[in-house]
């Protein structure tokens, strides 16, 4: 057995008995992070760190590189404390969050990054976690012949099971392989790490959740491994939403010296299906593809609250401070997008002149209504407060930070410009005191803003480099609704009514009238969508609906299937997606590229997009007719097959 398989075993049974007991692994000293750049798309590696290993020798130990000089702040504004880290090693880079420590390990070539400590219950558990809140383990492992990652996985997954069943010095069990030598299919799954192939393994830790990436580098083969203190199904570890969020973008922000660094949201782009349980981002492409950043798959984006755009929401948690008789329960994490178009749309007329000014209008138009001002960082005398304001890169970008008091915590918003547009990123920041999550919190949002591109040319990215002319022109699809499944519904304490007319609208005895559209997709077999718009045009039946009920709302139901039977009762409608609202009868063009991308990306197979209109204000009581009649309502898609 050599020296540095001994180690990793060693490592790995460690691991798993520190995540049993809740202690932290035995390490060395935190060593110094590589970088304190924003690397959003990762930074040029040194030629050092891409010379490969030795054919017969294990690479040798990883360094971090040198700290550059900081970076040129505008105005001599502060940083905002969400700026990544790189960690360079023989051969590879990883981004790292502000929150977390490298340090070494037992094995020879192993780094790990540990998350801060916290100290958390279960709400309903005899369970209590103290430790750091993750630890991602990195180990390089020579591979000079350049064996294929999915071969050269089992091989090592083998080799290490025996090894450990002849010493002794770990129990073999903790590998995917069964007594009689067998590796257990189902814990192994090809996968894809920042385009790298890659395998993903399961390891069986006893109930436990041990997952590692076999990512295959030039001539070394690197493992990312990372675990979890207990299986979710057992309920016991409310920190699972979050770590597994954090655990994807750690891997994500891997990449290999073989080039240079690739865009993530490209290489997302070019593999979107990267399947294993969840361990996977997505892309949000914003409002007409103006900027694009990657969030878990296992997060919903939803409207906003307060309508000015959209929300990526994490999982629902309950976690209780370890020291504390209260439970927080609410989503894991929350990070609002909305979009500002510009007056000025000069090459000079950076993202920092508009919020500044942006700033002074909302504090000038809350004092002349007699409002609260306190919320901003803006003085009684109108003078910006600098110590709540800053300056940091997004996509090589200047963005403009903001902090707003919002009286238990603030609310930390970053303003840049991509285009002719501003694009706002925010979330809530909070104490421990107040937030048991709100370390890992601070770690998961710098990783997601790391990924912030603006502009993102994800629909000709994913197109192999020298296929250009192989590929397929986009096709304008247009596509109507199903007959069968779609019409007018009345929503009354009785049966729903339907016709084949699409009525939106309230009927003389109040009784409310909305329509739903089935539109079946599966023909189209998940398309690279480049735009997508809903097309529609009505005419005017009886009374004045556009002022009786303050337009004709239009919404998608991509996640949640009207059932026709159920809408007898109004509260039975599932939670929808805010599309737009119509004022009048002019043939209006609905863009509705960000919601059927969603639906690819989330829709079972053969489930349709559903369109519902339905009135802005149901509480119309004037006893008369209003109602509207639409005469087209079509999807007209530009995408690749």
């Amino acid at each position: 057995m050599t020296t540095q398989r001994i180690l990793a075993v060693l490592l790995l049974f460690t691991l798993w008995l520190a995540a049993c007991s809740g202690a932290t692994p035995s390490t060395s000293e935190p060593a110094e992070p590589a970088s304190t750049a924003i690397p959003t798309q990762a930074s040029e590696p040194t030629a050092a760190a891409t010379s490969a290993p030795a054919p017969t020798e294990p690479p040798p130990p990883a360094s971090p590189s040198p700290t550059p000089a900081e970076a040129e702040q505008p105005l001599g504004t502060e940083p905002s404390g969400y700026e990544v880290n790189v960690y360079t090693g023989n051969g590879f880079s990883i981004v790292y969050p502000p929150g977390a420590e490298i340090r070494s390990t037992m094995v020879e070539n192993s780094i790990a990054i540990v998350g801060p400590m916290l100290a958390v219950r279960a709400p309903d558990v005899d369970w209590l976690y103290e430790g750091p809140g993750y630890t991602l383990t990195v180990t390089p492992f020579p591979n000079p012949e350049g064996v294929d990652v999915e071969t050269w996985t089992r091989n090592f997954l083998l080799q290490s099971w025996q090894e450990a069943k002849t010493s002794g010095l770990t129990p073999p069990e903790i590998y995917p392989v069964t007594e009689d030598g067998r590796l257990i299919e189902e814990n192994l799954h090809p996968s894809v790490v920042r385009g790298q192939p890659a395998m993903f393994v399961e390891n069986a830790a006893f109930g436990m959740l041990d997952l590692a990436f076999y990512v295959a580098c030039p001539n070394q083969v690197v493992q990312l491994q990372f675990q979890f203190s207990d299986e979710p199904a057992a309920g016991t570890n409310p920190l699972f939403s979050i770590q597994e969020a954090l655990y994807t973008f750690l891997k994500e922000g891997f990449w290999c010296h073989d080039g240079d660094a690739p865009s993530l949201l490209t290489t997302l782009s070019q593999n979107s299906a990267q399947s294993e349980m969840g361990y996977t981002l997505r892309v949000y492409s914003g409002e007409n593809g103006l900027f694009g950043i990657a969030y878990p798959a296992t997060a919903q984006v939803v409207p906003s609250k307060d309508g000015s755009g959209v929300t990526i929401l994490g999982p629902d948690v309950a976690v209780r401070p370890a020291d504390a008789d209260w439970t927080y329960t609410g989503p894991a994490y929350a990070l609002d997008m909305a979009t500002f178009e510009m007056d000025n749309t000069s090459a000079g007329y950076v993202a920092e002149t508009w919020a500044r000014e942006y700033l002074l209008r909302l504090w000038e138009e809350e004092k002349q209504q007699g409002g609260p001002t306190g919320s901003l960082p803006v003085s009684e005398d109108g003078v910006i407060d600098e110590s709540r304001v800053g300056v940091m890169l997004l996509d090589n970008e200047p963005a403009f930070w903001v902090q707003y008091f919002q009286f238990d915590a603030m609310y930390r918003a970053f303003y840049v410009r991509c285009g002719n547009s501003i694009v706002q990123l925010g979330f809530r920041e909070e104490i421990p005191a107040n937030q048991p999550l709100a370390d890992l919190q601070r770690d998961l949002y710098s990783l997601m803003l790391n990924t912030f591109e603006c502009v993102p040319n994800l629909a000709s990215s994913a197109i192999p480099a020298g296929e250009e002319s192989a590929a397929p022109a986009p096709q304008t699809l247009v596509v109507n609704a199903n007959a069968a499944n779609s019409g007018s519904l009345l929503l009354a304490p009785a049966s729903p009514n339907s016709s084949a007319s699409y009525l939106v609208g309230d009927d003389a005895l109040d009784g409310t009238w909305i329509t739903l559209l089935d539109f079946g997709m599966a023909d189209i077999q998940s398309p690279t969508i480049h735009n997508a718009h809903l097309e529609v045009a009505c005419a005017v039946l009886n009374g004045d609906p556009f002022t009786h009920l303050g337009g004709i709302d239009v919404y998608s139901s991509a996640y949640n299937i009207f059932d026709p039977n159920t809408l007898s009762d109004p509260a039975n409608i599932p939670v929808l997606e805010r599309l737009g609202t119509i004022t009048d009868c002019t043939p209006t063009s609905l863009d509705i590229t960000d919601s059927l991308q969603r639906f690819f990306a989330n829709a079972a197979g053969g489930q349709p997009y559903q369109i519902v209109l339905s009135p802005t204000s149901s509480t119309n009581s004037n006893g008369a007719e209003d109602m509207v009649e639409f005469t087209t309502v079509e999807l007209v898609l530009e995408a690749s097959p």
